[in-house]
C-alpha cells in the first residue's frame, strides 16, 4: 500500500514538472475525517384508540334501580371504548429499555346485566296455566376521564410490554332498567317489551383507579410516524360500595367490579430524532512530497532617506530647525442679527436654531447674551432666539414688533398659489417666534406685536437661490421705553453685539515640505502623520518616483495640530528588496500669550508621525 501511494504521489508530481532530484517523500499523520450513526430512544407523543370487551361480576344494584325487591343483577357483559392521548419519555439514557408513559384518557362503559324470571297464568279459554317468562334488564353506561402513568419495557426489537396505574373520574353513570315478557300465542310466541325506570346511578362525581397490563408491536409508517396496534386487560383496583362499606368494586359509586379486555392502535410521532450521524476523525500515515527549497538570489538592500524644509509666509526655504506656535487671545464685538430665517413653505425653526424644550433647559444650558468664549459667528446666528429672549427678559420695559415675510416664489410652490396664502404663511412664522419667546422665556404676550408682509420691507433679490433665502424670514424690531423704534439706550441694549473671547495659535514656519531620496526604483511610497492616536495628514505614490517632494501643511488654523508632530518615517517598498524606513527628527515648542494666567498653560507633547 505504501509503495502505491508512493508511486502515485511520485506520478503526479512529475506529470506537474514539480518533482526534483532534490525532492523527498516522507510519511506524515493525517486526520481522516469520517461519520458514525448513533441510534437515541426518541421522545415520542401520540393518540390511542381502544375497543373492547368487559366482564362485569360482583353487582350489588339497589331496589331503587332494580324496581323490586328481587335482585339477581349479579354478572352481565359488555363493552367500552375511548380515546387516549400520551407521550413516550425514555428512561435511563439511550440503553435502556425502559420508557415512562404519562397519559390522558376519555372512555365509556356499557354493561348489560339481566336475568330471566319464570311463571305462570291461568287462561281461561284452555282451561289451563300457560307458561310465560320476564327478562330482567339493565343497561347501563359509565363515562370516564382522568389520568395514567405507567411504564413501558422493550422485550424484543420493536416488541413492548406495558403495565401501569389509571385514574379516572366518572362524570356519568346512567341506566335504563326494563322488562321483556315472552308468553305463547296462537301462532307464534308474544312479546312484550317494558321500561321501568331509567336515571342516573349516582349524582356525585367519583373516582374509579385500576391497573393495566399491555403489549403491543411497532410498525413504521414513515421515519417520524409509527403504528402501535396491541392488547390490553385492565382490572379494578377497589372501591367503596354505595351502602358505604369498603369492597373491591368498579370505582367508589358504582355497583359492579369488571374485568375488560381491549384492543389498542396507538399513532405514535418522533419528538426528537432517532438516528444521528456524527464526524469522527482517524490518524492515518500519509505519502507527502517536500519540494526543495530553491536556493534565493539576494539582491541589492534597498535604502532611504527623508528631510524637511521649512516654507515662510514670503515663499523662502531652509532647514527646519524649530516650529513655533503662538497662542494669540483675542475680543470681538460681535453684532447680533435681528432675522430668522425659515425653509420655503414651512413655519418650523429649522434644525440649524438652537432650541429649548422648556423654561428649566433654557435657564440650565443658556450660556449668556452678553459675554461668549470660543464662539464661531454662525454658531452665535444659530442663537439669535434665546439672545433675544434672555434681554427681553432683562429689560421687561421694551416691545418688538415681529414682521414675517415670504419670498414670492418659492414659499408660492411649497404653501400656496394666491397671495392670501403667502400672507397667512408668514404670519404664522412670527407666529411661531411669538409663541417660543412667550412659553421658553416668558416675555409677556403684550410686549409682542405681530406682522405680515408678502415679502420684507428691504427684500434681497429674488433672481438667486440665496435672495430668495433671505427673504423667508422673520425681522424683529426693538420699541424703547420711549416707545420709538431704536432711539433709546433701552432698545440699543436689547440689540447691543455680544462680547466674544477667543483664542487663536499661530505657526512658524507656514508650512513643511518633506524631500525623500532612494537610491533604487521603488513599487509605492506612503506615509501618514498621527497625533496621539489620529490620522491628521497621509499621502501615497504608487510610480517610480521615490524623490517626489511631499508638502505636509501646517496651516496657521490648524497651528496647534502642526505642534504636536516632530517625527517623520518614510517607508518604501522595491522590486523583490525588503522595504525599508527612515525617521526624520525636528523639534517643537508651544508658546502661550502673555494675557494667559500662570499655571493654566496647555501643554502640548509631540508625537510620533508615521509617514
Amino acid at each position: 500500500m505504501f509503495f502505491s501511494l508512493l508511486l502515485l504521489v511520485s506520478a503526479g508530481a512529475q506529470a506537474q514538472g514539480a518533482f526534483h532530484a532534490a525532492d523527498s517523500v516522507v510519511m506524515r499523520d493525517t486526520l481522516i475525517e469520517s461519520s458514525m450513526t448513533i441510534e437515541h430512544k426518541p421522545l415520542r407523543a401520540g393518540v390511542e384508540l381502544h375497543y373492547g370487551w368487559g366482564d362485569y361480576y360482583d353487582a350489588n344494584v339497589p331496589a331503587l334501580v332494580t324496581g323490586s325487591d328481587c335482585n339477581f343483577y349479579s354478572t352481565a357483559n359488555g363493552n367500552d371504548y375511548g380515546v387516549r392521548l400520551l407521550a413516550d419519555i425514555p428512561f435511563w439514557g439511550d440503553y435502556s429499555e425502559w420508557t415512562f408513559q404519562p397519559s390522558l384518557f376519555l372512555q365509556f362503559h356499557h354493561p348489560d346485566f339481566n336475568w330471566v324470571e319464570g311463571d305462570s297464568s291461568y287462561d281461561a279459554l284452555s282451561n289451563a296455566l300457560v307458561p310465560f317468562s320476564i327478562r330482567h334488564e339493565i343497561a347501563a353506561t359509565v363515562g370516564e376521564a382522568g389520568i395514567g402513568g405507567g411504564f413501558s419495557y422493550e422485550l424484543a426489537k420493536r416488541w413492548h410490554a406495558t403495565g401501569g396505574v389509571n385514574v379516572g373520574l366518572l362524570f356519568q353513570q346512567s341506566f335504563q332498567t326494563s322488562w321483556h315478557r315472552v308468553e305463547p300465542g296462537l301462532l307464534t310466541l308474544y312479546s312484550r317489551d317494558t321500561t321501568i325506570l331509567s336515571g342516573s346511578l349516582s349524582n356525585k362525581l367519583a373516582i374509579s383507579p385500576s391497573i393495566s397490563f399491555g403489549l403491543s408491536y411497532e410498525v413504521p409508517l414513515s421515519t417520524k410516524l409509527w403504528a402501535q396496534p396491541g392488547i390490553n386487560v385492565s382490572v379494578p383496583l377497589g372501591g367503596q360500595a354505595n351502602d358505604g362499606s369498603l369492597q373491591w368494586r368498579f370505582g367508589g359509586m358504582s355497583y359492579w367490579r369488571a374485568v375488560e379486555v381491549n384492543a389498542t392502535l396507538a399513532l405514535m410521532f418522533d419528538l426528537t430524532p432517532r438516528m444521528e450521524r456524527v464526524p469522527i476523525f482517524v490518524k492515518q500515515q500519509v505519502p507527502v512530497v517536500i519540494l526543495a527549497t530553491p536556493k534565493e538570489q539576494k539582491s541589492p538592500k534597498l535604502t532611504a532617506s527623508i528631510r524637511a524644509v521649512a516654507i515662510s509666509s514670503t515663499g523662502e526655504r531652509s532647514d527646519v530647525v524649530r516650529m513655533t506656535v503662538e497662542e494669540v487671545r483675542t475680543r470681538n464685538a460681535d453684532p447680533i442679527l435681528n432675522y430668522i430665517f425659515f425653509d420655503a413653505g414651512s413655519s418650523a425653526f429649522p434644525e440649524r436654531y438652537v432650541t429649548y424644550a422648556t423654561p428649566e433647559q433654557a435657564v440650565q444650558e443658556f450660556q449668556g447674551s452678553s459675554e461668549r468664549q470660543n464662539i464661531k459667528l454662525m454658531d452665535l446666528y444659530r442663537e439669535t432666539l434665546n439672545i433675544l429672549g434672555d434681554r427681553l427678559r432683562k429689560y421687561p420695559k421694551t416691545r418688538v414688533t415681529l414682521i414675517g415675510s415670504t419670498d414670492n416664489a418659492d414659499d408660492r410652490t411649497a404653501g400656496g398659489n394666491s397671495d392670501a396664502s403667502l400672507v397667512a404663511l408668514a404670519r404664522k412664522r412670527a407666529e411661531a417666534v411669538r409663541k417660543y419667546l412667550i412659553e421658553i422665556w416668558k416675555v409677556d404676550p403684550a410686549r409682542l406685536k405681530v406682522e405680515a408682509a408678502l415679502l420684507p420691507a428691504k427684500p434681497s433679490p429674488s433672481s438667486t437661490e440665496d435672495g430668495r433665502a433671505e427673504n423667508r424670514r422673520v425681522e424683529f424690531r426693538i420699541v424703547g421705553d420711549a416707545g420709538v423704534e431704536g432711539d433709546d439706550s433701552t432698545s440699543l441694549r436689547v440689540t447691543a453685539p455680544v462680547t466674544v473671547t477667543n483664542i487663536e495659535h499661530l505657526a512658524t514656519p507656514d508650512s513643511i515640505h518633506l524631500i525623500p531620496s532612494v537610491t533604487a526604483p521603488i513599487i509605492r511610497s506612503s506615509a501618514s502623520i498621527s497625533a496621539q492616536g489620529i490620522v491628521l495628514q497621509s499621502f501615497g505614490s504608487n510610480n517610480s518616483n521615490g524623490s517626489e517632494e511631499k508638502r505636509m501643511g501646517t496651516h496657521r488654523r490648524n497651528a496647534e495640530q502642526a505642534a504636536r508632530f516632530a517625527r517623520h518615517r518614510l517607508r518604501c517598498d522595491g522590486f523583490d528588496r525588503e522595504p525599508c524606513a527612515c525617521p526624520f527628527q525636528y523639534p517643537a515648542r508651544h508658546c502661550s500669550c502673555h494675557e494667559r494666567p500662570a499655571g493654566a498653560h496647555r501643554t502640548l507633547q509631540p508625537d510620533l508621525v508615521r509617514i
